[in-house]
């Protein structure tokens, strides 16, 4: 790597990690992170797993841990709480510019780490959950794999592996699926190599099914909700990574972001089909990595139907780690290695990295402000009412409860109720979590069928489908008045006097 080459690469790992902190810093927490905030906030280790023992949280211990250690570390803030997740993602990007590189040149190393900075995938870099981390441990098993197929230093590359897929599964059980795509990439280096290396098929087999033996008890709790995830999904799912990858949706009517992103979709399918049909020599055991990695959100969504009962995209983050390492390995070998092709496509994915910065920027702002105007609302709306606040959508509970003034969070309460939510959603592991938070966390829970006094209830736009309070109440026969409303944000305040 030349000087000019390393000046680059170190300017782009600071300004990831400039853009990745500052929206650490201005994105409010929402509903998932305060999760992570309250748990994180237990006395001890063992006071976290009896909680999770519980199944709400399904997220194994070792990402408390994790977290715990940051705050202890960098102090009680939400920077600190972001952090782990930051430096994973982060993480990811060096691991497979160093992949890439070693199989091509240093600019072609540099398109691959902004793959993941330039999609959907970043969202996930500064978010106070395991999915950054599980990036990270993913091409970090994809590195030392890489190391230890080509002999250098092999005994510390197979702990490395080792500890990459053990920590892939030990921050979220679907980190396990990092095996799939490794195991694949170990059966061509076989294949190539006509040799069988033992030592790191045991770890591929073991190094995953050490946390989820640690954690057995939890994965047997959190089982409970298996038929009433809160999202549906089956294999037509698959393809909806890759449009949240591409993140075309996020813009403007304008018609140039969905062009844009049909042509990087277009690239990506160029990319594995070249690298299919005409792999590179000295890249084929990357190039299988690269298939397993894109094939994630198929396996995936196999996992959650035939075992967990759950699937979402970001279950599947480390799918990222396909098109990043199929794109500049094909680019490589349709232009022969010249290096302006590599530079020019890490330019076009910097400046798209800048326009889904500004986007998340803003998109930041917006949070903040609707949440400003929300508790506006509601102090102008409630004063001189000496009622309680019962708010209809559980994501804006938590996050009133958490943000808002002090003097407003202790008027509002949730009404709760498993079994309504069950017949109105189709889950209650809404319900139920906010239930087991209320007994560590500043949370008002009253159950639905005790609540006969007259109270107020805040209705919103946001995700109408997770709100059965109003429907439950009517269906009881309670009397529902509106008493205020704000059309430009969809907010609505009723006066409810149960039946």
């Amino acid at each position: 790597m030349s000087a000019r080459q390393l000046a680059v690469a170190v300017g782009a790992v600071g300004l990831y990690v400039l853009a990745a902190g500052s929206l650490a810093l201005r994105d409010p927490l929402w509903n998932d992170e305060l999760y992570t905030w309250y748990f994180a906030q237990l006395p001890t280790i063992g006071d976290v797993w009896d909680e999770l023992s519980r199944g709400v949280e399904q997220i194994p211990p070792f990402y408390y841990v994790v977290v715990r250690t940051s705050l202890a570390l960098l102090g009680d803030n939400e920077l600190a709480l972001r952090a782990p997740s930051i430096l994973g993602f982060g993480l990811a990007c060096v691991c497979v510019f160093v992949v890439v590189a070693r199989r091509t040149e240093a600019w072609y190393g540099l398109v691959a780490a902004f793959v993941p900075i330039a999609s959907g995938a970043f969202r996930y870099a500064w978010e106070a959950r395991p999915y950054g981390l599980v990036v990270g441990c993913a091409a970090g098993a994809l590195l030392c794999h890489q190391l230890r197929a080509d002999g250098v230093r092999p005994r510390l590359a197979l702990a490395g592996l080792f500890v990459a897929l053990a920590g892939a599964t030990a921050v979220h059980y679907y980190g396990a699926l990092v095996v799939v795509p490794i195991a694949l990439a170990e059966v061509v280096r076989i294949r190539l190599r006509r040799a069988v290396d033992r030592p790191l098929l045991g770890v591929i087999v073991i190094a995953p099914l050490v946390p989820i033996a640690v954690a057995i008890p939890l994965v047997q709790s959190a089982r409970r909700y298996a038929h009433a995830f809160w999202t549906e999904f089956d294999l037509t799912s698959a393809p909806e990574f890759y449009v949240f990858l591409l993140r075309a949706d996020v813009f403007s009517p304008s018609r140039l972001p969905y062009w844009l992103a049909v042509g990087f979709a277009a690239l990506v399918l160029g990319a594995a089909l070249v690298v299919l049909t005409r792999p590179p020599r000295s890249a084929q055991i990357e190039v299988a990595a690269g298939v397993g990695f894109a094939l994630l959100p198929v396996v995936g969504i196999l996992v959650g139907e035939l075992i967990t009962g759950a699937y979402v995209d970001r279950y599947v983050l480390p799918a990222v780690l396909g098109p990043a390492l199929l794109v500049p390995l094909a680019m490589h070998r349709v232009a022969g290695g010249v290096r302006t092709a590599a530079i020019g496509a890490a330019v076009l994915l910097a400046a798209w990295f800048a326009i889904l910065f500004q986007y998340w920027h803003r998109e930041a702002g917006v949070d903040v402000d609707r949440r400003e105007r929300l508790v506006a609302f509601l102090q102008q709306e409630t004063d001189g009412r000496d009622l309680s606040v019962a708010v209809a959508h559980p994501h804006d509970y938590f996050e009133l409860a958490h943000h808002a003034p002090r003097a407003l969070a202790r008027r509002l309460i949730r009404l709760s109720s498993p079994e309504q939510s069950l017949l109105y959603t189709g889950s209650r592991s809404t319900e139920d979590g906010l239930t087991v938070l209320a007994d560590f966390a500043p949370l008002e829970i009253v159950p639905y069928e005790v609540q006969r006094s007259p109270f107020l209830l805040l209705g919103t736009t946001r995700g109408s489908a997770r709100d059965w309070t109003r429907p439950a109440l009517s269906a009881d026969g309670a009397q529902i008045a509106l008493l205020a409303v704000d059309e430009g944000d969809g907010f609505r305040l009723f006066r409810v006097d149960p039946r």
